[in-house]
């Protein structure tokens, strides 16, 4: 269920920025490396900022889409208590175009003096669309409250790009760039290299590569699961086993009884059987629901911002199924033994 949910999330990023690319500048740095340890780099030469002048330049890339440039910094909010927080300048026009997925509460900012806070810097400072504060020493009113995205938005608190530019001390000076292919059948990857070519100081590079990397990991992680279960199964299949053997001996004498009064072979074979798939249906239902339990759970843990684990009914039923024919499998041979025993020895213990 986890991995599920894992594979969704995945599928829903790449649908939703998976042609999105990231400008930001370049950083020229000499990599360490003695034998197989890699160290951190030599930093020769770094650019913080992009010049605001490469904007109109790469507007005149063939296959750029909408951009949409950030100056980022951290500020000073106050609300009784100062806090820190980051701020992000942008173009909510451009901003709210590049990301379709955002919904506020609240109407997205349109003068200098308004601001839209994330999710989680709404709830920690108790903001809300209409409320002000204070942010580096001016007031601001809250026009918006951007709705929980998992991303790091919800950490941010977005003014416009000339103000944010302003507040921070970066005139004409941008962090990074936000863009997609402007055709959604053209490859971001191919988009990325050809911007990395065209400038010299500034680097692109596709999310879509980004989520490609985490997908291998999401099928690692998968098979290791599999892995996993395979080997649980393996024990609880002997532990099914070694339980019915000791079943079976401590009632010989209500298999014997059963023998003399006319049950047959196929009989007892078929009492031993019908408990096993009575147990295993019980266990296996409960297990199937505990595990959605424990996946919703935890599943924060192991994807941080993602909490959605979707109830299949294939996993519920072969999980079911499974647990029927596991115990089945491993009841056979001690259901066989107690057919095989002789009513009169078996009547012996009466």
């Amino acid at each position: 269920m986890i991995t599920q949910a894992m594979k969704l999330d995945l599928q829903n990023k790449l649908s939703r920025f998976g042609t999105n690319i990231i400008i930001s500048p370049k950083k020229d740095e000499l990599p360490l490396t003695y034998g197989s340890v890699t160290l951190p780099g030599l930093k020769i030469k770094s650019k913080n900022f992009i010049d605001e002048s490469h904007i109109e330049r790469l507007k005149t890339l063939k296959d750029i889409g909408v951009l949409s440039p950030k100056v980022i910094g951290r500020v000073i909010i106050n609300t009784g208590i100062p806090h820190s927080t980051v701020l992000v300048g942008v173009s909510f026009r451009n901003e709210t175009a590049l990301k379709s997925w955002w919904t506020v509460n609240g109407k997205t900012p349109s003068s200098a003096k308004e601001a839209l806070v994330g999710s989680s810097v709404a709830s920690k400072l108790k903001l809300k669309a209409g409320s002000s504060t204070y942010i580096s020493g001016s007031l601001y009113k809250i026009s918006a409250v951007l709705k929980e995205t998992g991303a790091s938005d919800d950490n941010a608190v977005f003014v416009s790009l000339s103000e944010a530019q302003k507040i921070l001390g970066l005139k004409n000076k941008i962090s990074l760039v936000e863009t997609r292919t402007a055709n959604s059948n053209f490859s971001a990857k191919k988009l990325a290299e050809k911007i990395s070519a065209k400038f010299s100081s500034i680097e692109a590079s596709a999310l879509e590569e980004a989520l490609r990397a985490q997908k291998e990991n999401v099928e690692f992680f998968s098979w290791f699961s599999l892995i996993s279960s395979a080997i649980i199964l393996l024990f609880s299949a002997l532990i099914v086993f070694i339980t019915l053997m000791a079943s079976i001996n401590e009632r010989v004498r209500e298999i014997g009884i059963f023998r003399a009064i006319g049950f047959r072979k196929k009989h007892i074979i078929k009492i031993i059987l019908v408990e096993a798939i009575i147990i295993s249906f019980t266990g296996g239902l409960m297990g199937a629901l505990l595990g959605y339990i424990f996946a919703r759970t935890s599943l924060p843990f192991f994807v941080k911002g993602l909490r959605y684990v979707p109830f299949s009914p294939w996993i519920l039923l072969s999980a079911v199924l499974l647990a029927i024919f596991l115990s089945c499998i491993a009841s056979f041979l001690p259901a066989r033994k107690a057919s095989k025993l002789d009513p009169a020895e078996a009547l012996r213990f009466i």
